[in-house]
């Protein structure tokens, strides 16, 4: 069931998500969130980090793509 409340800003700039809310999309303290502004609206969105099981998947896939197409350390990190 989507969850629709009201909050306050605080005078710091501070503003507390109900706690429906909160369990709704599995968030709790140090819970990563992304904001956007658009308009007159404001987006929260959650933020999943990658394990680090996930960045070395990524960075074999990586390796393999680079192995290739014959991409070197060099075309990735020079200067130019």
């Amino acid at each position: 069931m989507n969850q629709v409340g009201l909050v306050v800003i605080r005078p710091d700039g501070t503003v507390a998500l109900p706690k429906a809310v909160l369990r709704q999309i599995h968030l709790g303290s140090g819970s990563k969130l992304a904001i956007y502004a658009e308009g007159d609206s404001i987006i929260l969105k959650r933020v999943i980090e990658p394990g680090q099981k996930e960045w070395r998947e990524l960075a074999a896939k990586g390796r393999k793509f680079a192995k290739k197409h014959q991409i070197k350390r060099e075309d990735v990190l020079s200067d130019d």
